[in-house]
């Protein structure tokens, strides 16, 4: 036999690639139909029902399962992943009341389809009334209508099961949003478009001396200053105007006392429509004195520098007086007294500009502390 042709080859290659594809797509069509058949579990104690269903369901692209009774029926949901149930009403064992009663407690988003010979309106109501989902009476004259009240179920199921995940998903980001609120180091204060206050944290009730139950569902003007209010007015009257800003406002502590606050503050939007808004609150009352004080001691550093050349003028003349004055003099006195009070002025202003030099608020205590215990000793 001889060596194949290269024309040959090449066609033998391509019948094979050919086969692969064809294996490759029929396996990835079982694959995805087994991944999208439901389960369906057949709760009758009719032999031919139980059958006649099964057959159908897998003929029709579902797993089917089937139990002769309520007891066997729950112990196959309990074992096996269970998308929907079919339950007949009348049974030995367990009733289908009973069925759906246990399967709606334990597992309220599977679907119960009731089929049942029971064609009662009264028995329709009940069982709806304790969780099934939909009623069928035996015998099934068309199966299409069994196929139609499954898939019906399966789909409200999926919406179902859906918005739990979501609603889920949503609690446990709230509990995250309010742990991390909880657990800061700021204060955090939320009001609605009224400006009552709807959620605060324990840094912020801590900063201000009230309990949460004295603060929510009270107006934010309760406890800011009178001169600040209006910015929240502004806020909510002009709310397109507005953009995320920082804001320094007095708060009004329980102790009647003036706390500066840092309000950083945001609008919170319900559908696009303002809401209300909220604020991370810093205390700044400190840094606030700190500034203040850093004015007071530029001020009277430039003060100082300003008085320190007349003064250093005026001694010299007093000096120069004192020189070519006789001792005797009967104005010889009051010179030297104001040369004196000159040089105690001079030490003074001399010690204030010192203190500009110097950056910490404690140093800057220290020296006015010295001063003080300074100028006390000279005008002694």
């Amino acid at each position: 036999m001889g060596k194949p042709t290269y024309e040959e080859l090449e066609n033998k290659i391509r019948l094979l690639e050919n086969k692969l594809q064809t294996q490759s797509a029929s396996l990835a069509v079982v694959n995805t139909a087994t991944e999208q058949r439901n389960s369906i579990l057949i709760i009758d104690d009719d032999d031919s029902v139980r059958s006649s269903l099964s057959s159908y369901l897998e003929d029709s692209g579902y797993v089917p399962f089937s139990a002769c009774d309520g007891k066997q029926g729950l112990e196959l949901f309990d074992r096996e992943s269970i998308d929907l149930v079919l339950v007949d009403l009348r049974m030995p064992e367990m009733d289908g009341y009973d069925v759906i009663k246990h399967i709606h407690k334990i597992s309220s988003q599977t679907p119960l389809v009731v089929v049942s010979g029971a064609s009662g309106i009264q028995d329709a109501i009940e069982t709806m009334k304790i969780g099934a989902w939909d009623y069928l009476v035996k015998p099934i004259r068309e199966m299409s209508t069994l196929v139609h009240a499954i898939e019906k179920a399966l789909d409200h199921s999926q919406v179902v099961r859906e918005k739990q995940r979501a609603e889920l998903l949503l609690v446990q980001s709230e509990e995250k949003y309010a742990k991390l609120i909880e657990t800061t180091s700021s204060g955090f204060w939320q009001v609605d478009k009224n400006e009552i206050t709807t959620e605060v944290n324990y840094a912020l009730c801590e900063m201000i001396g009230y309990s949460p139950e004295q603060i929510i569902g009270q107006p934010v003007s309760q406890f800011i200053d009178q001169n600040d209010t209006l910015l929240f007015n502004k806020i909510f009257s002009n709310p397109s105007d507005f953009s995320p800003k920082s804001v320094s406002i007095i708060l009004k502590t329980q102790k009647e006392e003036q706390l500066h606050a840092l309000f950083d503050i945001a609008l919170i939007l319900d559908n696009n429509e303002v809401s209300g808004a909220f604020a991370f609150v810093s205390d700044i009352t400190e840094t606030k004195k700190n500034h203040q004080l850093a004015i007071v001691i530029e001020t009277a550093g430039a003060i100082c520098h300003e008085l320190h050349q007349p003064m250093q003028t005026i001694f010299g003349y007093v000096e120069m007086i004192l020189a070519e004055m006789p001792e005797q003099d009967k104005n010889y006195k009051f010179i030297t007294i104001i040369k004196e009070s000159i040089d105690r002025m001079s030490k003074i202003t001399n010690k204030l500009s010192n203190i500009t030099n110097h950056e910490t608020k404690q140093y800057v205590d220290q020296i006015l502390i010295d001063i003080k215990k300074a100028a006390a000793n000279e005008c002694s």
